[in-house]
């Protein structure tokens, strides 16, 4: 019997969907997360830290010059962890190991080290590596999901079609 190569595809997740599923997944690092799921987590953030830095600015909670305060810290500190982990999941439906975020981390930390001691020609270099590296995961959180199922788990964008449900009337093709 041969296997089929026909997939369903499930429609777009709204933006309440992705975030239940990213709140009900809150530090789960494995399976796949979808890029609506991803990029809807991403402007969730960017508003609520957005919103979070005003009543900051507002009630006078500023900790630094740089406008941090304590309202925008606790929201940033909570949204670390569902952030990390829908980031893993996103590189986990293409086919990527969750551990390329290093590829952005550690030249980050390399970064801020060398700045520290004032070597200024490393730091320099490893800002460019840092900004080289971010674009590259950018660039594979805008890839579309792998249809087959991989070692990370079924796709949760593509539904695969067997002969048996193509023969049966009640899914549709």
């Amino acid at each position: 019997m041969e296997e089929s190569n026909q997939f369903n595809v499930v429609p777009i997740l709204s933006f309440g969907q992705a975030i239940k599923n990213i709140f009900s997944k809150y530090a789960t690092f494995t399976g796949r997360a979808r890029r609506s799921e991803f990029w809807w987590f991403q402007l969730f953030n960017f508003i609520l830290v957005f919103v979070a830095s005003l009543l900051d600015d507002l009630l006078g909670l500023g900790i630094s010059d740089t406008g941090e305060g304590v309202i925008s810290l606790i929201v940033t500190l909570a949204l670390l962890l569902p952030g990390l982990s829908v980031l893993w999941r996103r590189l986990h439906d293409i086919n990527k190991s969750g551990w390329n975020y290093l590829l952005v981390i550690v030249p980050l930390a390399l970064c801020v080290i060398f700045a520290l001691v004032q070597l200024f020609v490393l730091t320099i270099l490893m800002a460019i590596v840092l900004v080289v590296t971010a674009i590259l995961i950018l660039v594979w959180c805008c890839m579309d999901s792998k249809q087959e199922e991989n070692k990370y788990g079924l796709s949760p964008k593509y539904l695969q079609v067997s002969e048996d449900t193509v023969e049966d009337e009640s899914v549709p093709v």
